[in-house]
């Protein structure tokens, strides 16, 4: 794990992320940081947590989504993807009727009020601009397909096709797999959006 991890940041931070000026190191990090602390609280049985352990990591991983965040906008894609998890699996759903995620929620917008006041103030232009990136140009395949290309040659070959490996192993084990329906309903939003 350590040299998977030396490997990624030092390709991604130094190699192709560090070359510009660019918010995705934080955020890479940060979400990491939120989904480390997420899957605390919700890949152990709700039942073998205490209630301070709960309301720890939930809020934890609140803090660090919150702070993603304010990195860029795409992290609420990954909040989405951990509400999908508790949908999908039926031995988590119970954690949607607990005040601890909610409140992970609340710690999160709490930390983003500043980029959603100061967009209120300034006619949403962020977030218009942010929206209409993607949106504006309708769905065109090539267009797609070069994307994907493009994306795959600015994350790393060397990083780009293992990742894909690792997410179509995870959903191979589906049923099996409580860590693998974890990490890949985490990054599904994002990857098919």
């Amino acid at each position: 794990f350590l040299i998977c991890a030396l490997v990624v940041g030092i390709s991604l931070f130094f190699v192709s992320i560090g070359m510009w000026i660019q918010p995705d190191g934080p955020l890479f990090l940060l979400l990491l940081a939120a989904g480390i602390w997420t899957a605390k609280a919700v890949l152990p049985d709700p039942a073998t947590l205490s209630r301070a352990q709960s309301w720890r990591r939930w809020l934890m991983a609140g803090l660090f989504f919150g702070l993603a965040l304010l990195s860029k906008y795409p992290a609420a894609l990954t909040m989405l993807g951990v509400l999908l998890f508790l949908l999908v699996r039926a031995d988590r759903r119970r954690w949607l009727l607990r005040p601890q995620p909610w409140a992970a929620v609340a710690l999160a917008l709490a930390i983003f009020l500043p980029a959603i006041v100061w967009n209120a103030e300034h006619g949403w232009v962020s977030f218009a601009f942010q929206g209409g990136r993607g949106a504006s140009f309708g769905l065109h395949p090539l267009w797609l397909g070069r994307n994907i290309a493009g994306q795959g040659l600015y994350i790393a070959p060397w990083i780009w096709i293992p990742l894909l490996w690792v997410l179509v192993a995870k959903l191979r084990r589906w049923n099996r797999d409580i860590v693998g329906q974890f990490l890949a309903l985490l990054a599904v939003i994002p990857i098919v959006l």
